[in-house]
């Protein structure tokens, strides 16, 4: 795996193959909501202070991930999702919440999850980074896992801010300049 700071423009990819190279790091996920030969996506698996992350991104208005998803590719882990650019809409634990840049959400692989972008053909962008559960559990006070503690101590951490920081600067690098 390549370290953040390795990362190229990661290339485009059909809807196929975005779902399997995406099937085959994170687990199953559908996408909804957009005819596969207008689709454009990409997955770029990166290294972050030797945490696994993904660079996930999409023109898909919905990708989904269902109980039986989880039963059938049984992953056992959490992610921390930053959202690098676009708006999701995330349901998950039985909570809807809208995400915007600079947001970050605990996600559990083993519970289904939707995200909704209605962003028209324009693409989301999110990083997620993978937190192993034995990790987690080896920290937690009690058998459940207080999510918005972890999130504070995620965003304080420099992990974080450094993961969301290398981003950001990815995508004003790769920017068109403006024409005057």
């Amino acid at each position: 795996m390549r370290s953040r700071e390795e990362v190229p423009d990661a290339p485009r990819l059909d809807y196929e193959a975005w779902r399997d190279l995406l099937r085959s790091m994170s687990g199953r996920y559908y996408s909804e909501g957009i005819k596969p030969h207008a689709f454009c996506g990409w997955v770029c698996p990166l290294t972050v202070s030797g945490f696994k992350a993904l660079d996930i991104g999409s023109n898909a208005h919905r990708v989904e991930r269902t109980y039986r998803d989880v039963r059938f590719d049984g992953a056992d882990h959490y992610f921390a999702l930053f959202l690098a650019s676009g708006a999701l809409a995330m349901t998950h634990n039985d909570q809807a919440v809208r995400l915007a840049p600079g947001y970050v959400a605990l996600v559990d692989a083993a519970r289904p999850v939707t995200y909704s972008s209605n962003n028209g053909s324009e693409p989301w962008n999110t990083v997620a980074l993978c937190l192993p559960r034995q990790t987690l559990s080896q920290h937690e006070a009690t058998r459940r896992v207080d999510h918005d503690r972890l999130l504070s101590c995620l965003w304080r951490h420099r992990l974080s801010r450094r993961l969301f920081t290398q981003k950001r600067t990815l995508i004003r690098r790769s920017s068109p300049a403006p024409t005057s």
